[in-house]
Order: structure tokens, then C-alpha cells, then sequence
């Protein structure tokens, strides 16, 4: 598990102020700690559990655009939609000290 909470020292930078920048924050931090993660797909089709980049669009913006696959405990469907209580942990390294400050 990537320890982000504040018992583990407040470690989500204060600069973080929007969903869509904790988003950012969150799928960065993940490809950092789990570059090596995967997962079989369907069979032969083996893709890396977290992949993101910056891409530019069509309408002239830089985008960044993520793809994470998380795996979910057995009782996930019982979750009332509040499935971030049955993730499973995809990497189990401490956060990088890149990542802690704003």
C-alpha cells in the first residue's frame, strides 16, 4: 500500500486544492511506485496495471490522460458504490519524498 494518509505523516502535498489535481497526483504516484505492475487481461494480452502521459488534443490543450487498473476485494459489489473501501493495494512502497512536497 502507497501510505498517503495523515497518520502516515500528511503525505498528499497541501498545494493539492481539486479533485483533478489529487487525480493527477494520484495516478503519478502510482506509475512511480509500480512501474512494474501487471495485469493479463484476456489471455497473451498483458498490460502495465498503471500507465499515464500528457497527450495534446485535438481543441489545442495538453491533456493527461490515465489508465489504472485497481483490483478490488470479493465484496466490492456489496460497497454501495463506495468502492475505494475494497481496493487492494497495487504497490506496497513508501511514498517518494518527490511527491510529499507542493
Amino acid at each position: 500500500m502507497v501510505a498517503i494518509t495523515a497518520a502516515a505523516g500528511g503525505t498528499i502535498p497541501s498545494g493539492i486544492t481539486t479533485a483533478e489535481e489529487l487525480l493527477v497526483w494520484v495516478a503519478s504516484l502510482l506509475e512511480a511506485t509500480a512501474p512494474q505492475a501487471a495485469i493479463v487481461e484476456t489471455p497473451g494480452v498483458t498490460q502495465r496495471r498503471v500507465q499515464n502521459g500528457t497527450f495534446y488534443a485535438e481543441q489545442g490543450e495538453t491533456v493527461f490522460m490515465a489508465r489504472i487498473t485497481v483490483p478490488l476485494k470479493s465484496d466490492y459489489a456489496s460497497a454501495s458504490r463506495r468502492w475505494w473501501k475494497h481496493a487492494n493495494e497495487i504497490s506496497t512502497v513508501a511514498v517518494p519524498s518527490a511527491f510529499t512536497t507542493n
